[in-house]
């Protein structure tokens, strides 16, 4: 059976149809749009209508090529934006007026627990780290037992916070920032302190380690399971800090619809190795869109 995956993200909206069988997925198509649902998210508890609209509209195109791709089943979820805003049952109605699907608004523990089933299978006591635009999740599994936390800090947030007009930024005070307020709370609620493995999954690893592999496009075969040091990690968010809004998005690419979120994206994703003391990280293509379509199969 052919089935199809619809996440709505505080940043972006992603499709994933893939065909199942006995609970393998192969996938047969994915896709990703800038949407900006969150945009205004540290002003207002209530979402944008012009942000509702564009998203809902790519939801109901992205529905229309989930069919065409052969889809008998189609989900849609959203994350983090959505389950804060005052107005959720709005844009619920939205979504469900333009689709006819009802809208799945998941919690972090369940967006975590996704990301997880997505992109760790085959690991020994894995970590997961999903940095999002409105929230960023740690899961862990030691001897069987899942641990998830997610808090509210990530990519658009963090720039609507300290984001500067010529979109030059300085890394220290994000870092302290994080450093003070959220990446030590993943220490008291899972057990990452015993996880010898930490896979990154999402836009902020897989892009930041495009860019330092020089590669100006996605793909998803040399990300898979690619290992990226701290240090080159490090090198790669800090040339990208350096440079103003423009060149920055020159240099990225493709990957320009990220470049004005990308280093506070990455800033989340620094402190918490830092912390922790990971020098490296597994970067996953398989994510939460995965898990979603897993977690479905097997309920």
């Amino acid at each position: 059976m052919i089935k199809a995956v619809i996440d709505i993200g505080t940043n972006s909206t992603r499709l994933f149809v893939a065909k199942i069988k006995e609970n393998k997925l192969n996938t047969i198509l994915k896709m990703l749009s800038t949407t900006r649902l969150g945009e205004g998210i540290l002003s207002s508890p209530f979402m944008l209508e012009k942000a509702m609209e564009r998203t809902s509209d790519k939801v109901k195109e992205f529905v229309l090529i989930a069919k065409e791709q052969g889809a008998q089943e189609i989900y849609v979820y959203a994350t983090a934006v959505v389950r804060e805003a005052k107005n959720k049952d709005v844009f619920k109605k939205m979504i469900l007026d333009k689709t006819g699907i009802e809208l799945d608004i998941i919690s972090g523990q369940t967006e975590g627990e996704i990301a997880f089933l997505g992109s760790a299978s085959g690991f020994e006591n894995p970590a997961v780290i999903d940095i999002g635009g409105g929230s960023t999740e740690v899961v862990t599994k030691t001897n069987g037992v899942l641990s998830a936390l997610s808090l509210k800090t990530g990519g658009v947030r963090l720039k609507e916070q300290f984001e500067t007009p010529s979109g030059i930024i300085d890394i220290a005070p994000i870092k302290e920032f994080l450093l003070k307020n959220y990446i030590p709370q993943y220490m008291d609620s899972t057990d990452i302190k015993n996880a010898k493995t930490l896979i990154g999954v999402s836009g902020t690893p897989t892009t930041l380690l495009s860019l330092s592999l020089g590669l100006k496009e996605y793909s998803p075969s040399k990300i898979q399971n690619g290992i990226f040091l701290k240090k080159d990690l490090d090198d790669i968010l800090y040339r990208l800090a350096s440079l103003t809004k423009d060149k920055r998005r020159e240099f990225s690419g493709d990957f320009k619809e990220r470049a004005d979120i990308i280093v506070f994206g990455g800033c989340i994703l620094s402190s918490f190795m830092e912390y922790y003391n990971f020098d490296n990280i597994v970067v996953s293509d398989r994510d939460s869109l995965e898990g979603y379509l897993i977690k479905k199969a097997t309920e």
